[in-house]
């Protein structure tokens, strides 16, 4: 009996080394992303000799061919040009196959984004409801957090938090309290870097690692991301789609986080610049930000104006264009 057990844990492990030893070939990166209409290079690399000639093969999740390349198992690295069409979802699984004498056996897998090459990040919602989002970010500090927090208690207004990852591992107990006092807590990457020179392998790891964190704490999927400083390319627009986070900007900067900045200078920018659907940028370390907010809520409210999350300012279905006005899906005439 110890010979027929001894003998199938042979076998076993015999059989996971061949799956393993079948593995030559992995993508480069976690994630990539194209425009549609235009040819995507997806890089590779070989991690392990002795596949000999075969053929690799890029598959969407339906088993579509989308680009393929002949291999000799010598080459260490190449690239397998696919095109990416409209027809293509914002964001899918594809795979990496070998195929030898007919038989193909998996290698790897990636995330491909694709996007439109004249798309923004929201910026504003067309709508003729008295509604504004206020939202802060976090990257410099949550300095004057706790009174923040307490005055928008004051205030009865909920706003979106933008979370720095790094920001979450240091002060937990503060964005649990965040989320706690009924605000929607949203990704500002995992360390603020410059997102249009970041790799895609830095992308990815930045929206999904600051993401994990976000869902520790609120049990549901972030569907938010606003790019570090508001600097994006098509690259962190399309991989964070893909992610299920909308890119999100603002449609001004309160001038709240600006250390030469007066208190009249900010009341008079929002008092100035507020309009119906606006997406307004706050900092949670502003000098003034406290009792701008104490003016500002109040008198706006008294012209018929709702404070409102991002997420509640956003249509359902909503269409973004190219100059990031989000609007409406447009009802049937019946």
């Amino acid at each position: 009996m110890r010979k027929i057990f001894l003998w199938l844990a042979l076998l076993m492990l015999a059989m996971t080394a061949a799956a393993f030893a079948e593995e030559f070939y992995e993508f480069s990166e976690p994630a990539y992303a194209g425009l549609y209409g235009r040819d995507l290079n997806l890089s590779f690399q070989r991690v392990r000799l002795g596949s000999g000639s075969g053929t690799l093969l890029v598959l969407d999740e339906n088993g579509v061919v989308l680009g393929q390349r002949k291999v000799d198992g010598q080459q260490k690295t190449g690239v397998i040009r696919i095109a990416i069409t409209e027809e293509m979802p914002l964001g899918q699984t594809v795979r990496l196959v070998f195929e030898k004498n007919g038989e193909q056996t998996l290698q790897h897998e990636c995330l491909l984004a694709a996007d439109a090459a004249k798309r923004d990040g929201l910026r504003i919602v067309e709508t003729d409801e008295k509604k504004i989002a206020i939202t802060f970010d976090t990257a410099g500090g949550l300095g004057k957090l706790p009174a923040v927090l307490d005055t928008l208690d004051k205030l009865g207004v909920k706003c979106t938090f933008f979370l720095q990852g790094e920001i979450i591992l240091k002060h937990e107990e503060w964005v649990r309290e965040i989320h706690a006092r009924g605000h929607e807590l949203a990704n500002h990457s995992m360390s603020h870097p410059e997102m249009p020179d970041a790799s895609n392998t830095l992308i990815y790891k930045e929206i999904t690692r600051c993401n994990d964190l976000i869902e520790g704490i609120t049990g549901t999927p972030v569907t938010l991301y606003r790019p570090p400083s508001g600097y994006y390319s098509y690259r962190d627009r399309a991989i964070g789609r893909a992610l299920g986070c909308e890119m999100i900007l603002w449609t001004f900067d309160s001038l709240d986080g600006f250390r030469d900045s007066t208190r009249t200078r900010v009341i008079n920018n929002l008092y100035k610049r507020s309009e119906p659907g606006a997406i307004i940028l706050f900092h949670t370390y502003g000098t003034h930000t406290i009792s701008v907010l104490e003016e500002y809520v109040p008198a706006l409210e008294a012209q018929g104006y709702q404070f409102v999350t991002v997420t509640e300012l956003m249509p359902e279905g909503g269409t973004l264009d190219d100059k990031g006005v989000m609007r409406a899906p447009e009802v049937p005439i019946q």
